[in-house]
């Protein structure tokens, strides 16, 4: 197995023209990866991109319980204005702000958000 490490410097060809050079920041013997077309040394890697969570993915972090979830909607689409909020209602609201305080802690744990853009 070939130990490879996390590609660190730029890399700048001396002589872009070929498939191998050195590079002029580090002197190190660098290729064109075709995959990235980035000039890389032969043990380096690039970070992969992190791909989006799918529905069901983001679903099951969340442990939505989707029964649940339809009935606090429906009780909270049968508001009035003008009428008193009923248990059932209120409990709806509270279990849709658990929901979005799950949202924003995953966002958070995730690291491509800071505090301050998801609380404010």
């Amino acid at each position: 197995m070939k130990h490879t490490t996390q590609r660190k410097c730029p890399h700048v060809p001396h002589n872009p023209d070929t498939m191998q050079t050195v590079c002029e920041l580090c002197s190190a013997e660098v290729f064109n990866d075709p995959s990235t077309g980035l000039w890389m040394t032969q043990t380096e890697t690039v970070p992969a991109k992190p791909t989006p969570f799918t529905s069901g993915e983001v679903c099951a972090m969340l442990k939505i319980d989707f029964n649940l979830l339809r009935r606090q909607k429906l009780a909270l689409i049968e508001l009035k204005p003008g009428t008193t909020v009923t248990s059932e209602q209120s409990a709806a609201a509270e279990g849709l702000l658990n929901i979005l305080d799950a949202i924003q802690d995953q966002a958070l744990r995730s690291g491509e958000y800071t505090e301050k853009q998801i609380f404010g």
